[in-house]
């Protein structure tokens, strides 16, 4: 427990004092108020670590064996970024569950971030789900890290600057999760061909963008084990292939009591399951399936979401838009069970405050 103090104190500090480094009278609010709450913070990561509230998960002992060159980075690869970030700690303390700490600071700093840059929203970065991300040693919040950032870039109005920020942000991204730089070249892709004033060559780009797109679709089972598809109309029978593939990954022990629609959604046909499943995206779980206090305050959490997505909407640039909604479609194909989606929606807060913060930017 006393090395989530000491980490999420030394992070979170180095974070704070950067994004206060003005010295106005702002900052020094920003300041206090980072620092109270990541006192908050420690404290209730360090409670739920001893006690178990929350059942505590295990995994940052990958990242772990990583840094400890007991794993092999070539079978453990997606947790390349979180051995790299957690490395001081973990050389601190020699413990895994110092990573807890690591990712109480990332949530500090994104708020000290936001209260520098525009203060009114900076109370979103503790909406339940990031509150809830940063008890566990998962990835999550350094998902959502860098999700923030590569909006941040994606929607920055200087080429060089954004290409460039793009590019970090790929190799960021799959250091930690693969296929979110896949959608990161699709949004660039797409925003390219958005951009294009010339109105008969936009459509034809977005058609060629489009079936390059597909055609990686059809090919893409060889490497998830699954038999890819001739034809393009076949893609709905891969897509609930995979659907059931997941799906199925779930005991009632191990989750399957949170799966959508009590598991009844794999009888669905493809259309109308996707429309729940992107329904599910934001509002999980419906409201007549609530009967445990997790599903509770999932729905909180689903409330406020929909609160901050109203706000990007009416705020974010329309680069933003493109992102988020490629993300909610891309990620809404695949989702069976809440807790699943619960944990990929926290990247999506990432997406919607850095299009905040690039919607009040750019009306400065």
């Amino acid at each position: 427990m006393t090395e989530i103090f000491v980490v999420s104190g030394l992070y979170g500090l180095l974070g704070v004092l950067v994004a206060a480094r003005e010295g106005d009278a702002r900052a020094r609010r920003g300041l206090f108020w980072s620092l109270g709450l990541l006192a908050a913070l420690a404290i209730l990561a360090a409670w739920n670590f001893e006690k178990e509230i929350f059942e505590q998960k295990f995994a940052s002992e990958f990242a772990f064996n990583l840094w400890s060159g007991e794993e092999s980075p070539r079978d453990h690869s997606t947790f390349i970024l979180q051995a790299l970030i957690n490395a001081p700690a973990f050389w601190l303390t020699e413990r895994w569950w110092a990573a807890i700490g690591v990712n109480v600071a990332l949530v500090i700093w994104l708020f000290a971030v936001l209260w520098r840059l525009r203060p009114e929203i900076s109370w979103m970065a503790f909406t339940p789900a990031i509150v809830n991300f940063s008890l566990f040693s998962l990835r999550d919040p350094i998902v959502m890290g860098v999700i923030f950032l590569a909006v941040l870039s994606f929607c920055d109005p200087r080429v060089g600057r954004r290409l460039a920020g793009q590019g970090v942000a790929a190799l960021a991204l799959l250091a930690v999760r693969p296929e979110l730089a896949v959608l990161l070249v699709l949004a660039n892709a797409i925003r390219s061909a958005w951009d294009v004033r010339h109105l008969a060559i936009a459509p034809v780009l977005l058609l060629l963008f489009g079936c390059v797109f597909v055609a990686g679709l059809m090919r893409a089972p060889h490497a998830l084990g699954l038999q890819a598809v001739p034809v393009v109309w076949d893609l709905p029978l891969l897509f609930s292939d995979f659907f059931e593939a997941r799906a199925g990954r779930w005991s009632i022990d191990e989750g399957g009591g949170s799966n959508i629609l009590a598991g009844r959604l794999a009888e669905f046909g493809f259309f109308p399951r996707y429309a729940v499943q992107l329904v599910s995206f934001f509002i999980l779980p419906l409201p007549f399936e609530i009967t445990r206090l997790p599903l509770a305050f999932a729905f909180l959490d689903s409330v406020v979401f929909c609160y901050v997505a109203w706000r990007f909407h009416q705020e974010a640039p329309k680069a933003a838009k493109i992102f988020f909604w490629i993300y909610v479609a891309a990620v809404s194909l695949f989702s069976s069970n809440y807790g699943n989606v619960f944990r990929m929606r926290l990247p999506a807060y990432g997406i919607l405050l850095a299009g905040l913060l690039r919607g009040a930017r750019a009306r400065e």
